[in-house]
């Protein structure tokens, strides 16, 4: 990148992370002491949700539970409980950086969780569901899958745990 194009995304990224501290629903959420909280609740709800389903599809892809219904079964009725946690996620987690947007902004942690973010979910709908689901997929390169999304997933949780902590 050059000089200009990181000053200009930093730039950009400085003045998009004040605008969004600076909204109303993030002064009215960090205006009382319990909005935060509830989000955070949904938030950490959202995640238990996601990450429950996707441990539930890639322990059945290692035969560890519910051997007895098909991989691409349990992929397709598990997708919309992920689509929903993932849709709670995206509003929980966007009023809960609103609130401290400059201090998420600036700390490292936090930017490799939404590159984590980004890279699991693009990996699940565009590459593990779609293994899963086909009837024609060798079963080491399912397993793969699975180990490739369950170190994602877990990236995602630990650091989104550290990030609370370290808050």
């Amino acid at each position: 990148m050059t000089a200009f194009a990181t000053s200009f995304a930093t730039s950009f990224a400085t003045s998009f992370a004040a605008w969004c501290q600076h909204a109303a629903i993030a002064e009215a959420i960090r205006s009382a002491p319990w909005p935060f909280p509830v989000i955070e609740i949904f938030h950490i709800a959202g995640m238990v949700v996601v990450f429950g389903t996707i441990l539930i599809l890639n322990l059945r892809v290692f035969g560890l539970i519910l051997r007895s219904e098909p991989v691409s079964q349990i992929a397709q009725g598990l997708t919309p409980l992920t689509l929903t946690g993932l849709g709670v996620q995206l509003v929980s987690g966007t009023l809960m950086f609103m609130t401290s947007a400059m201090k998420f902004t600036e700390n490292v942690l936090f930017g490799i969780k939404i590159g984590l973010v980004i890279a699991a979910v693009v990996y699940h709908f565009g590459i593990h569901r779609r293994v899963a689901i086909a009837n024609d997929t060798q079963a080491g390169r399912l397993r793969l899958s699975a180990a490739v999304s369950l170190v994602l997933w877990v990236g995602v949780v630990v650091i989104g745990l550290d990030i609370g902590v370290l808050s």
